[in-house]
């Protein structure tokens, strides 16, 4: 009884000296260090970089991840979205990615990456028309892309269109002399 006793004992003093005496009382807030939007947009680079080495070495499900990730930090970049859109055509997801070059698109119409990756896709989905009308719009943005002028021959050679085949060939390399495809393609024409 005596024990407790003094236990409310200090208890109640305890308690008047905190009503009474302690003027300020303070406590510890913890502080979040919520990102700017110039933080995002770095660390969606960031992102974007490693989404990119994955997809190089193999690993599309993961790229895929990651690149939806830098879109959603950062969805006014168009490389982004071309990054997007070639994670989806590795997932085989066309339509999602011809959606993602859009969007792309609208951001940046003279991107020529966007026009080359949707012939791509049109490619796959034997849409021959279209992906050498998505070429043509890349090449004019980017007259010397080497690997454009190639896929473009490459269609005009799958509709045994052979003079206009073997003038973009020639054209290829006229640009690049050692581009060794579009000599054997001429040699196949």
């Amino acid at each position: 009884m005596i024990k407790k006793t003094f236990q409310n004992l200090i208890f109640i003093k305890i308690l008047i000296f905190n009503i009474f005496f302690i003027e300020n009382l303070e406590a510890i807030i913890p502080f979040y260090n919520l990102p700017n939007k110039d933080i995002l947009q770095k660390n969606s680079f960031s992102i974007a970089k490693n989404a990119y080495q994955l997809l190089y070495f193999g690993q599309i499900k993961e790229s895929l991840n990651l690149s939806k990730l830098a879109i959603s930090l950062n969805e006014n970049d168009p490389r982004l979205w071309s990054l997007l859109a070639e994670a989806q055509i590795a997932n085989k997801l066309y339509e999602n990615a011809l959606n993602s070059i859009k969007k792309g698109k609208n951001i940046d119409p003279k991107m020529s990456e966007l026009y080359f990756s949707e012939s791509s896709i049109f490619i796959k989905q034997n849409k021959i028309k279209n992906a050498q009308k998505s070429l043509k719009k890349g090449l004019n943005l980017e007259p010397d892309n080497i690997n454009g002028l190639f896929q473009l021959g490459n269609l005009y050679l799958m509709e045994k269109n052979f003079k206009k085949s073997l003038n973009v060939f020639n054209e290829a390399t006229n640009i690049k002399p050692t581009f060794w495809q579009a000599f054997n393609n001429k040699g196949l024409i």
